[in-house]
């Protein structure tokens, strides 16, 4: 069965679209944020955007409306950037205004930093959101559009194995480890509405270091369940689409090592505008609950030219690249895609062991294969989708002679996910 994106999306779909977009086109991503008070949803934010220039600590808060947008929407973004301070915002929005309503919009909308852009599905030319511009401009435009839609595939893909883990913990409502998972989450949603980035940096280490390896105890948890070896467990959701709730806290605990990285270094940047805040920063991590590796990595990062890129550089990796490189090509798209030179790629990578040192480091080696550990089957999907479009590749086996078997098990794990929405229909006869 084939996949294909929506011509009319849902709301949902249309949100996904906005932020898959928006990231292809230069921004570092946190996607669906939701300010949760003693369990009840206080809000939710579509999308916040970093940009990787040197404008980095110049976040955009982006709303992603399917219709159109009225003042009502212009005020409320004004309202949630103001409490979260966020220089800017934006509503992406899907159906057009009247010729009254934008002229009204320009009066307004720079008095309060709060902006409107059209944002066409399946347009001939790429959305040009004035409001949020394009920060990797050297980068191939047809590659940038790759990016934006496998990234709506991985986007979907994302939701669905949440909507996975929801629907087990529903049936499962007073489980000790599905409560944990959702705490595990909400400690991790939590700390983005703190406005000081070294405080978000910390709780978001204070959310992760509170239950590591919680992806282990739900590979334990499933196997008591199933009464399969916690080893076949590993494998279905290292490779196939089974287990998808577990592979959306496997997922979770990938991305939540970012931020922590993302959140330090917008910190140290701040830091730079005077020597005595820098010193201040340095005075504060040692009394943090930062462990002294994060110091290290923080000062390598910091001082790179390479700096603004890194977490934009490993949020391509995890999330669209399926967290492998093959060969030289994924090297240069992933450069390319961050406006920076090669070696880049590899520093982002290689300061993954000195923020999380491991046994053995986080990555492994198989053949033509080179892999982060700890990567899902379906992300791994999405990064196989990545290279048999931006390559326009017949077979795997053309740029992974030797392992394109599994590179193939990875894109059918992301297939089966995907049709349980995005499945085309064969005609009748």
């Amino acid at each position: 069965m084939t996949i294909t994106l929506p011509t009319q999306p849902t709301g949902k779909q249309f949100e996904e679209a906005v932020a898959a977009f928006v990231r292809s086109i230069g921004y570092f991503t946190e996607n669906r944020t939701v300010f949760d008070y003693e369990g009840r949803e206080i809000l939710e934010l579509d999308v916040v955007a970093s940009p990787i220039s040197d404008d980095f600590t110049k976040r955009i808060l982006v709303d992603a409306k399917k219709s159109t947008a009225g003042f009502a929407d212009i005020f409320k973004i004004y309202g949630w950037r103001t409490f979260l301070k966020i220089p800017r915002g934006c509503i992406a929005h899907g159906s057009a205004m009247g010729a009254h309503e934008i002229a009204a919009f320009k009066e307004v909308c720079p008095k309060l930093e709060v902006y409107a852009d059209s944002f066409e599905i399946g347009a001939s030319k790429p959305p040009l959101m004035e409001s949020v511009p394009t920060i990797n401009v050297g980068a191939p435009e047809e590659l940038r559009r790759t990016a934006a839609a496998v990234g709506w595939y991985g986007l979907i893909a994302d939701r669905l194995v949440l909507e996975s883990f929801r629907a087990l913990r529903k049936k499962n409502p007073e489980d000790p480890l599905l409560i944990r998972v959702r705490q595990y989450r909400r400690g991790c949603q939590v700390a983005f509405f703190e406005a000081d980035p070294f405080r978000r940096a910390e709780l978001l280490y204070e959310a992760y270091k509170t239950d590591p390896g919680i992806s282990g105890a739900c590979v334990a948890w499933q196997a008591v369940k199933s009464g399969k070896s916690e080893n076949e467990i590993w494998e279905a959701i290292r490779d196939t689409a089974e287990f998808p709730w577990i592979q959306h806290v496997l997922s979770l605990e990938t991305r939540a090592r970012l931020p922590i990285i993302k959140n330090g270094l917008e910190a140290a940047l701040a830091s730079e505008l005077t020597e005595e805040k820098i010193h201040g920063f340095w005075k504060a991590l040692k009394l943090s609950m930062l462990p002294n590796n994060f110091g290290k990595g923080f000062e390598r990062a910091s001082g790179s030219s390479n700096r603004t890129a890194i977490p934009y550089i490993l949020q391509l990796y995890t999330e669209l690249f399926g967290g492998f490189l093959l060969d030289d090509t994924d090297k240069f798209q992933l450069a390319s895609l961050a406006g920076k030179k090669t070696d880049a790629v590899d520093e982002a990578l290689d300061i993954l062991d000195i923020f999380y040192p491991t046994k053995n480091g986080w990555h492994t080696t198989s053949k033509e294969l080179r892999m982060l550990k700890m990567i899902p089957a379906y992300r791994r999907g999405v990064g196989a989708f990545m290279r048999k479009i931006s390559r326009k590749l017949d077979a795997y086996s053309s740029v992974a002679p030797k392992m394109h078997w599994l590179v193939g098990n990875w894109h059918n794990a992301a297939l089966a996910i995907l049709e349980q929405e995005l499945a085309v229909k064969a005609p009748s006869a």
